[in-house]
Order: structure tokens, then C-alpha cells, then sequence
């Protein structure tokens, strides 16, 4: 933590938050959102879908438990894409990359006197509209000094659940997450009380989020873009500037007779700044593919 008091008034910081954080970057180039479903079809995967992937992995593990549905399945608009979720794992970056999320961090803990390495990884909570994204941050914090720091600008405590302080039930802190949500309280409680998000809410998010690799950057979007589609995920690994050169995307389609290698091609390739199919997986309804920018 730094020994800095924070320089934000209680006024400068609601200004401040969640402004101007260039979400561009989120799925720029290949995931996009706005639909979120949930079927009871058959996905014609076995019972641990992530052992049916060579490219599954456990990319949901470091934020799955602080995704609520309530904040998300009511976002659905026909027609347009939209980004549910964004998560940055800092310890996965390469050293020299991805310098705009680096900044995002470092605006963020300068407004409220913290170090940007004491932000290990870093939850955007959606639906993501505009630039107004509410987040969770998770790593090592003085969660002393900091709802001092809260305090001495004149927010209120509302409640203390558990081993967090609750400021004007939008802002809570504890050692090792700080939560910026106008329902903080609920998402505490939740996490606390260890629901399983969307497990027997949502099939297709539940899917998706078993399969999702690791990487330093994932989306979760919602796809109203396409009658077929009901969601994606997209883990990049490289970025140039704000455009995805490599990742890997992960399709849940409506239905196994619309997973087909031509349309998955076509969703991941057209458009988009990669080119290079690496690795396409395709088991049911739902379709892997890695890509990226050739030479």
C-alpha cells in the first residue's frame, strides 16, 4: 500500500470510477456480445465437457465465483453483441505487453493510494455498457490504511459482512478484494455463502465457463448478433495495441447441425485481425478454435 494519502475527494472518486477504461480492448476484434440464453437442448458433450477439449482449461477459476447472474441475464438485446465480462490476469502478461490494461491499472490504484502490482488480477462486471464498467480487483491490500483513507474522505460504512467493509453499499474492501459495485453487499454475500454461479440458471454460461483456457485477458459476451450463436468466450494472448492477434475462442451455438467448421471459421476469421487457424475443435454444440495473425 502506498504511505500516500489518497488524493481524491469522495466527489472526485464516484466522478472518476469506472470512467474511460478503454473497453475497446475487451473482445476488440473477435468477441463481441449481447445475447445470453439459456436452452435446455442437448449439448451432446459427456458429463465433464472439459475433458472432451484438448484446448479447455480452467481460465474461470481465478473470477467464476463473483459472477452474478441477476446483473447479466436480464441484459439481453436482439440483434446487438454485447461484453459481460472481462477479466485481466496481471501475472499472465508478458513483460513489455498489453500496455494499455498496465495503465488502466496504475489510473485505478493512483486514485485511491494503492501500489498497481498490489492489483494481481482484475474482474469487469457486467453488462458492460458505454465506459461505465463496475469492477472486482483482487490481490494484496492494507485494508487498514485504505477505509481509513475511505473514511477521511467522507464515505459512510453501511455494513460489515464477513471480512469486508462496506462504504455506501458501492465500495468494498477487504485484504484481498476490493469490490466497486451498487450492489457490493450482494455480491459479498453470495460469494460468502459460496453459490455456484449459474448453476441451474444458465446452461450455456455454465458450459462455456468449464471450458474457458488461461490466459492474461478473457471475455465473456453474449452474441444477438447471430441466430445461432448464444454466447463466446475469448482468451487473448497477444494483443497490437487494442487488436487480439492470438486467442482462443470458445462458441456455444444454439443447436450441433450449426457448429460446423465452415461457420466457426467464418466467426473467428472474418473480420477479425487473425488469420491463422492453429488448433478447431468441434464436439456438439459447442466449437473451439485458436487463432492468430500470420507473419
Amino acid at each position: 500500500m502506498s504511505e500516500k494519502r489518497p488524493d481524491w475527494s469522495r466527489r472526485k472518486l464516484i466522478q472518476y470510477s469506472g470512467v474511460g477504461i478503454g473497453l475497446a480492448i475487451a473482445g476488440c476484434n473477435s468477441a463481441d456480445n449481447s445475447d445470453d440464453n439459456s436452452d435446455d437442448g442437448d449439448s451432446g458433450l459427456p458429463d465433464d465437457p472439459a475433458d472432451a477439449f484438448e484446448l479447455a482449461g480452467d481460465g474461470s477459476a481465478g473470477f467464476r465465483e463473483w459472477l452474478g447472474p441477476e446483473f447479466t441475464l436480464e441484459s439481453r438485446t436482439d440483434g446487438e453483441q454485447r461484453q459481460l465480462f472481462q477479466f485481466v490476469d496481471y501475472g499472465e502478461i508478458p513483460d513489455g505487453e498489453m500496455e494499455q490494461q498496465r495503465n488502466q491499472r496504475e489510473t485505478f490504484a493512483e486514485q485511491i493510494g494503492i501500489s498497481p502490482e498490489s492489483i494481481e488480477r482484475e474482474l469487469l462486471l457486467g453488462p458492460i455498457t458505454d465506459n461505465l464498467p463496475y469492477r472486482t480487483l483482487f490481490g494484496t491490500f492494507d485494508a487498514a490504511a485504505l477505509i481509513d483513507s475511505f473514511e477521511s474522505s467522507g464515505f459512510e460504512r453501511t455494513s460489515e459482512p464477513g471480512e469486508f467493509v462496506i462504504f455506501d453499499e458501492s465500495f468494498a474492501i477487504s485484504s484481498d478484494t476490493i469490490i466497486e459495485h451498487p450492489q457490493s453487499a450482494t455480491l459479498v454475500e453470495n460469494t460468502t455463502n459460496g453459490r455456484q454461479s449459474f448453476e441451474g440458471i444458465d446452461e450455456e454460461m455454465e458450459l462455456l465457463l468449464d471450458l474457458v483456457p488461461t490466459g492474461p485477458q478473457i471475455t465473456i459476451n453474449s452474441r444477438g448478433d447471430h441466430d445461432d450463436i448464444v454466447m463466446d468466450g475469448l482468451t487473448i494472448f497477444e494483443l497490437n495495441g487494442p487488436v487480439a492477434t492470438h486467442g482462443i475462442r470458445t462458441l456455444i451455438f444454439e443447436d450441433a447441425s450449426a457448429a460446423t467448421s465452415e461457420r466457426v471459421r467464418e466467426i473467428e476469421i472474418d473480420g477479425s485481425a487473425r488469420d491463422e487457424v492453429i488448433t478447431e475443435e468441434i464436439q456438439g454444440r459447442v466449437a473451439m478454435i485458436e487463432s492468430r495473425r500470420s507473419e
